[in-house]
């Protein structure tokens, strides 16, 4: 019977996903509007960033999955959100993801050798 829990890290990775400026400024849309328990937040970022710095100091891969319209200013890809509805009718209404909204944050900014996923 083989154990659930092995697996080689070579073919694994960790990926952290949408730690950017939209999630973390104090000041930020979503910082305001949709982070309700900020303490609870604030423990997620802490335990985050021990994992990363871990990962990195264990020769980990590390992936970093975020969201970037700068390209995209009119939000066309949601339909400039005109007959979207839901997160893809949100984001254009409240203007983010084209600033400097898209720029990660330390810890988590990547490295040389992390990967960096664009498009959606």
């Amino acid at each position: 019977m083989s154990n659930l829990l092995e697996f080689k890290k070579e073919n694994c990775a960790l990926i952290f996903i949408e730690f950017q400026q939209e999630w973390f400024n104090p000041q930020g849309h979503l910082q305001q509007k949709l982070i309700e328990d900020k303490e609870q937040f604030r423990i997620a970022v802490e335990n985050a960033t021990s994992i990363i710095t871990s990962a990195r100091a264990g020769g980990w891969r590390v992936v970093h999955a975020g969201l970037n319209l700068r390209g995209d200013p009119k939000y066309l890809v949601y339909g400039g959100g005109k007959t979207a509805v839901g997160i893809r009718k949100a984001i254009p209404e409240a203007g983010i993801w084209t600033k400097e909204g898209p720029e990660f944050v330390p810890p988590f900014n990547p490295r040389e050798n992390e990967f960096v996923v664009t498009g959606r």
